[in-house]
């Protein structure tokens, strides 16, 4: 699939090519334009990237606009995902899925791949990409079971209501004729009735504290007070139990939930096998004697320095990689002016090199007044200039051993 970004003064791009194309499958045999491009082009559909189309030396290109926003695959790369921003999410492709319909456009072209899925730094708004090439690769679609999948594949499995959301959804999922819309529905009553049911846990809670508390009860009679107060106890505690029966009723996610948990567990352990395990190859007439360790301790960085250039605090590059922006809640390095994103670069090290990529910010990223493009990575030199928007930084490296 070819795939690029852009970025111009006016924010960032996610780019989708479609070579060779000329006019076909672009106008219908009326000379009108194809319906769906019609009313992706000129429409602001609820949870789709906004899109426009040029043309090149005879290539289309789809121009979706993601300025201010991260990929759901960054997102999840960098923490974990909490109750509220799953249920969130699940919320807005449902949204998404129903203007979709209401438009009259087709589900399978939705890319649900997690590079295709964009939100913005909370998490609060979800976007999708409607994919208006022609021939659509089947490489590059991921149903949205896929995106289930990849969900499960980052939660929280500690937290009890994030696995129980999701097994229940991707089990549901696969009957015919689902409908997320119908299916939240449901589990928004569902939510409803727990909170219900903790409400009366609490006041019950509350009531036996009261009753076990010395007061003045003046005229009441105790034995009165008491009986009214085991009465609603009673009734406290057998609606409680009725509702606790309820959740203890076996749904049919659970019937699926071993089977998807050792299924997962295998891929995310094949990944990390392959990811992150390492593999070196000594020359086998020099290998050292049984018992003897070789110790191998190569000239590293500790990071590498940002010194400001208009006062203020220099901050050291420590960690396999820090954000920067202005936010401190999505930032490590905190930068307070107006034309710094919330979420506005990413410096890395590796492989004892730092390395700086700009995070789609509104204002971007240069180094010695170039603009760093969308997804490239720029190895910084002792010496280089860097800017945030109008704030200057210079790189220093910082050589150990």
């Amino acid at each position: 699939m070819n795939v690029t970004y852009q970025r111009n003064g006016r924010g960032g791009y996610l780019v989708l090519h479609e070579q060779n194309a000329g006019d076909r499958g672009l106008f219908n045999r009326r000379g009108y334009m194809a319906y769906d491009k019609e009313m992706v082009l000129r429409n602001a559909i609820g949870g789709l990237l906004p899109c426009q189309m040029v043309t090149v030396d005879g290539e289309r290109q789809y121009l979706y606009d993601i300025t201010h926003m991260q990929s759901l695959h960054f997102y999840c790369e960098r923490q974990m995902l909490t109750y509220d921003v799953l249920w969130n999410f699940i919320l807005g492709m449902a949204r998404m899925q129903e203007e979709t319909m209401r438009y009259l456009l087709k589900d399978e072209k939705i890319l649900y791949g997690p590079e295709y899925v964009y939100m913005d730094a909370s998490a609060e708004m979800v976007r999708f990409c409607y994919d208006l090439r022609d021939h659509v690769g089947e490489e590059a679609k991921t149903m949205m079971q896929g995106l289930l999948e990849y969900l499960l594949m980052h939660i929280d499995h500690r937290d009890e209501r994030q696995v129980s959301l999701m097994y229940d959804l991707y089990d549901a999922s696969r009957d015919v004729g689902f409908s997320l819309r119908e299916y939240l529905e449901e589990r928004r009553t569902e939510r409803d009735a727990d909170r219900i049911a903790d409400r009366k846990k609490e006041e019950l809670t509350g009531r036996a504290s009261v009753m076990s508390t010395p007061t003045d009860l003046g005229d009441v009679a105790p034995s009165s007070l008491a009986s009214r107060e085991i009465e609603d106890h009673d009734a406290s505690a057998e609606d409680w139990k009725m509702d606790t029966e309820e959740k203890c009723v076996i749904t049919p996610f659970q019937r699926v939930r071993g089977w998807m948990t050792d299924h997962l567990l295998k891929k995310e352990k094949k990944a990390e096998r392959t990811e992150e395990t390492y593999f070196f190859y000594p020359d086998e007439e020099k290998l050292p004697e049984a018992g003897e360790t070789t110790f191998f301790a190569p000239t590293q960085t500790t990071g590498g320095k940002l010194i400001p250039l208009q006062g203020g605090m220099s901050y050291t590059i420590a960690g396999e990689s820090r954000v920067v922006g202005k936010q401190p809640e999505y930032a490590d390095m905190i930068l307070r002016d107006a034309t710094v994103s919330r979420m506005h670069a990413m410096l890395y090290n590796k492989d004892g090199a730092c390395y700086l990529e700009d995070l789609n910010s509104l204002n971007g990223t240069y180094v010695n007044g170039e603009l760093l493009q969308l997804k490239k990575k720029q190895r910084l030199k002792t010496g280089d200039i860097v800017r945030f928007g109008r704030v200057e930084y210079k790189y220093a490296e910082d050589l150990a051993g």
